[in-house]
């Protein structure tokens, strides 16, 4: 199965990134090209526009102190049996951790390298993201 693991650190404490970034439903706010989130069965599912005519489904499937698990229910990304851990660490020194692993096999049709690409771009854009939001705060 699969796996991409991405980590970066930020010069802010850890409760003050997870306050920005920890809400399921506002990924909007730090990965660009995301619209709003719409809130699905109580808020258990997100169903994030990424364009004309594009969405994600996804599935909270647990929280943590700072950390939360989802899964892909449907969209375009090459993969099926995703699953992803969002989470902020302690660093020391006010800073912190940001850690996003995700695991999932290729979907039909598609390679695992090309799963893994596609994957390991959404996870880099979200993390640039993050600096980006930092930046201009």
């Amino acid at each position: 199965m699969p796996e991409v693991h991405k980590t970066q650190e930020f010069d802010i404490a850890p409760d003050e990134l997870w306050g920005l970034i920890g809400d399921f439903h506002g990924i909007h706010k730090w990965v660009p090209g995301v619209e709003p989130s719409e809130a699905l069965d109580g808020g258990a599912r997100r169903k994030l526009a990424m364009g004309p005519g594009s969405a994600i489904v996804e599935r909270l499937l647990e929280e943590g102190e700072r950390s939360y698990t989802y899964s892909i229910e449907e969209g375009p990304l090459p993969v099926q049996n995703y699953r992803s851990t969002l989470s902020v660490k302690d660093a020391g020194d006010g800073k912190s951790l940001v850690d996003w692993r995700g695991t999932f096999d290729a979907a039909e049709g598609a390679t695992d390298e090309a799963a893994v690409q596609i994957v390991d771009m959404v996870y880099s854009g979200g993390l640039d993201g993050i600096s980006k939001t930092l930046a201009n705060r």
